[in-house]
Formats: C-alpha cells, sequence, structure tokens
C-alpha cells in the first residue's frame, strides 16, 4: 500500500527516525557519528529547521524538527544520503544503507511534543546503552547534555525553545526537564495562573492588554509557549508583546 504524502509546512514539529536495513550497524565508529552531527549542523540551519530533541543509537536516529523554509524531506534527503554515500564509500559497502525513506510523524501539540522528546532523549538508557540517567546526561550523541547545560549547544539544537516547554527561566525549566526525565511529574504548566493574571490585567484596564499580559505572565514564571496558546499568539509575538511592554514601563 502506498504512503500518503506528508505533512510538511514551515513551522510544523516532527518526530522522524531513519533506520538502518535489516538491522544492520548506521555507525561503526565515533567518525561515523561525528559526521551525522556535523551534517545536522549544516544542513538544518540552513534550511531554517531546528531540534528539540535528538538521540544516534547504534542502528537507528530519532530527531524531533521544527521545519524552516525548507521541507522536511529535503532537510533529511541532505542529511542521510549524503551520510549513506560516504559510509557506503568508506567502506566499500553498495546498496541502499538506510531501510526505505526516513519516517516521521507531525506532533498534534505541546503535550504530543514533550512525550516524544522525553522518548528520544530516553532512548540510550531504554536500550541500555547507558546505566542511570547521570550517564545519559553524559551520552555524547544526544541532546540532553546541551539541554542540562553540561555542553554548548550545537548549531541544529534548539535549546531555548525546547526549555521554553517547562519554564521562563533556564534554571527553573532544566528541573522541571530532569523530573520529567524521570517520568515522575507531567511537564508543562497548568493554565490556572495565566487564566489569574488574565482576570486580574482586565480589572485593572477594564480591557485586553495582550502585551502587559504577556509581560505579567512571563515574570509569574510561564513560558512562552504556554501564554501563546492560552491567548491564541504565535510565540514570537508573545516574546515581542512582553519586551515591548517591559521597556515601556
Amino acid at each position: 500500500m502506498p504512503r500518503g504524502p506528508r505533512l510538511d509546512a514551515p513551522g510544523v514539529v516532527h518526530h522522524v527516525w531513519a533506520h538502518a536495513i535489516d538491522g544492520c550497524d548506521l555507525f561503526l565508529d565515533r567518525d561515523d557519528r561525528r559526521d551525522v552531527v556535523a551534517r545536522l549542523s549544516e544542513v538544518l540551519p540552513d534550511g531554517g529547521a531546528g531540534c528539540f530533541g535528538w538521540t544516534l543509537m547504534s542502528n537507528h536516529v530519532h530527531l524531533v524538527v521544527k521545519t524552516g523554509h525548507q521541507r522536511l524531506g529535503t532537510l533529511m534527503q541532505r542529511v542521510f544520503t549524503g551520510y549513506a554515500m560516504r559510509f557506503n564509500g568508506r567502506t566499500g559497502r553498495r546498496g541502499h544503507l538506510l531501510q526505505g525513506r526516513f519516517g516521521s510523524r507531525p506532533l498534534r501539540d505541546e503535550a504530543d511534543l514533550l512525550v516524544v522528546i522525553r522518548y528520544v532523549l530516553r532512548n540510550p538508557l531504554e536500550a541500555g546503552l547507558v546505566r542511570s540517567l547521570e550517564d545519559l546526561e553524559r551520552y555524547p550523541w544526544g541532546g540532553l547534555s546541551a539541554l542540562l547545560g553540561r555542553r554548548p549547544p550545537l548549531p541544529f539544537e534548539s535549546v531555548s525553545d525546547t526549555l521554553a516547554l517547562f519554564a521562563a527561566d533556564e534554571a527553573s525549566a532544566r528541573s522541571r526537564l530532569r523530573t520529567w526525565m524521570e517520568g515522575s511529574e507531567p511537564a508543562g504548566r497548568p493554565d490556572a495562573p495565566l487564566d489569574a493574571l488574565l482576570r486580574q490585567v482586565c480589572a485593572e484596564l477594564a480591557v485586553l492588554d495582550h502585551a502587559l499580559l504577556c509581560r505579567r505572565a512571563v515574570q509569574a514564571g510561564l513560558g512562552v509557549v504556554d501564554v501563546a496558546r492560552a491567548l491564541h499568539l504565535s510565540h514570537a509575538a508573545v516574546s515581542q508583546a512582553a519586551r515591548r511592554s517591559s521597556s515601556d514601563k
């Protein structure tokens, strides 16, 4: 049965995966992994895309990619086809390296995104490549170490946008991310604090002032993603409104 067309528009977040054919190793050594990381670092920023989470396993790859002006299919072709050609040329291998075209699924909402980020980042732990969450934080072929501040972000990693899903400030966001990785507490924040702020600002002004509400919400520790969803605004609009309202004081 033929596969249907992908939902592939700018700003859509996808869970992306690619498996080596017949379960063979996709990476033979650190140089192979470095090659994929280098390709992601070049291709994703060039296409206006970012990555919320990623993991390189022995025979497959997981990515959480938000597309930009270049289509997801084009981005992944540049990464995986280029890598497969180099791999085959270096090893003398012939034929396809990957099991068909890459797989992808557009994520429905923030809750779906958070679950997939955790799934992707925990892959080495679930597969037994590391023994503990502490070891996972030091795993060199995934995005968790950058999110927790253990190393500088790579060019393709959207660390700030990912942390904003958990809290407005980095320290709180990283604490909540660690808890989320343990699986002991849902991530994100309830809308109740934002509802209370909405009522307060409207009562003070007798009108909805989005800029003031955005600033108050961010100051209260709510993430840009939560505020944008509650007010039906874009993430950029919330950030700009909060900054503008603060500078007007």
